[in-house]
């Protein structure tokens, strides 16, 4: 089992814990009453000492040496001597994703959540934080095939526009637990959990569409392809297929750590 997998078994058996009402029916009539007792006994569950903007303030997270401390950090990736440490951080994650669905239901009292909407949200939290460390580990595999420079806010940037498609990608599938999240439950948590402040993350909406998203990996990774480009190489098709392989194996290169 991956540090993803077990980081969303510790926040199901948390959700699992809270008295939720889960036999009310989206398309059938329900109490009022009921409704918002359901609300109320899940806010102000979790630790709230911190705000949500304080973890949307990341620091940047490639780091030189592992363990690393920080107060806000969600995961880590340090990069490749032998081999690299993908790194998930699980209080703060625990703490986000609390403030995060805390923060979705004060705004909207009169949606409804089910138990299931919960978990499938804690996923969609989760996997956010493992495949921006997995895009990283991707990079730096990149460096040491083709030699290309390490810029921390343009990797951030595009990191977590990785992230995101890869998110929007699980909910238009129709088979992932992602696509079940209840509509406007995940329109409001996505929003949240990516309305980043700090600089290099703030800047993935540069790279938020699939194709802005493709130039900006092939000119990131490989600064010098315009001629490959101009001789018709599909530059980002066999980026792709790389980022694929190098992500769909557990621990391929890498080293996964639950902090």
């Amino acid at each position: 089992m991956t540090i993803e997998k077990d980081m969303t078994k510790i926040l199901h058996k948390e959700i699992d814990q809270i008295a939720i009402r889960d036999d009310v029916d989206y398309d059938g009539p329900y109490s009022d009453a009921v409704h918002h007792r359901m609300i109320d006994t899940i806010l102000g569950h979790g630790n709230l000492e911190k705000l949500l903007e304080d973890f949307l303030d990341q620091p940047v997270d490639i780091v030189s040496e592992y363990p690393i401390e920080h107060r806000i950090l969600l995961g880590s990736y340090t990069p490749m001597h032998s081999p690299g440490i993908v790194a998930l951080y699980e209080n703060n994650i625990r703490n986000f994703f609390w403030r995060a669905v805390n923060e979705v239901l004060l705004a909207n009292r009169n949606i409804f959540v089910s138990k299931n909407d919960l978990k499938h949200s804690a996923e969609l939290v989760v996997l956010k934080v493992w495949w921006h460390e997995l895009f990283h580990f991707s990079c730096d595999v990149f460096r040491q095939l083709f030699g290309s420079k390490f810029d921390s806010m343009t990797e951030e940037a595009l990191a977590v526009a990785y992230s995101r498609l890869k998110m929007l990608e699980l909910r238009s599938s129709g088979k992932s637990k992602i696509s079940r999240i209840q509509p406007l439950f995940f329109s409001e948590m996505l929003q949240r959990i990516y309305s980043y402040t700090s600089p290099g993350y703030r800047d993935w909406p540069r790279y938020g569409d699939a194709a802005r998203f493709d130039d900006g990996v092939s000119d990131y990774v490989l600064p010098h392809g315009n001629k490959l480009k101009l001789s018709g190489v599909d530059i980002f098709k066999m980026l792709k297929d790389m980022l694929t392989s190098l992500t769909s194996v557990p621990e391929n290169g890498y080293v996964e750590k639950l902090v």
